[in-house]
Parts: C-alpha cells; sequence; structure tokens
C-alpha cells in the first residue's frame, strides 16, 4: 500500500493555523500517514455532511482506479 485516504468532517479535517495555533500538519491523519510511510490524501471538510463524503469519495476512486490496489481508507 502507499495511499492514505481519508473523508470526513471537522474531525478528520483537523484543525488550522489560524484559528487554533496548531497546522494541518499535526492532524491525526498526516501523523498516521507519516508513521507507516504512506502518502496522504485528505478530502475531509468542516461541516460536510455525509452525502458529500459518500459522494466525493466516490469521485476520487472514480477518478483514481490505478490506486485501487494501493490505498488505505479511512472515512
Amino acid at each position: 500500500m502507499k495511499y492514505l485516504y481519508v473523508n470526513g468532517d471537522s474531525y478528520a479535517e483537523g484543525l488550522d493555523d489560524d484559528n487554533f495555533g496548531i497546522s494541518f500538519k499535526n492532524r491525526w491523519s498526516t501523523t498516521l500517514a507519516k508513521k507507516i510511510g504512506f502518502e496522504e490524501i485528505n478530502e475531509s471538510e468542516s461541516g460536510g455532511s455525509n452525502d458529500r463524503i459518500v459522494r466525493t469519495t466516490l469521485e476520487w476512486f472514480d477518478n483514481n482506479t490505478d490506486k485501487w490496489d494501493e490505498v488505505l481508507v479511512m472515512v
């Protein structure tokens, strides 16, 4: 596996520098990707609905069929 695909709401998007003084590089998905040596793909959005999560995840997989065998998904 090569990729960590993450999608969700604000919990998966993480906190940003402007509001909390914490950068996206410190969010849990970035830390996990570095720890296991994967490339992070995070499509999370604060306030994102379940419908948006499903739609954007399916769109990503539809547009990246070459990565299907090399992706770990966390929603």
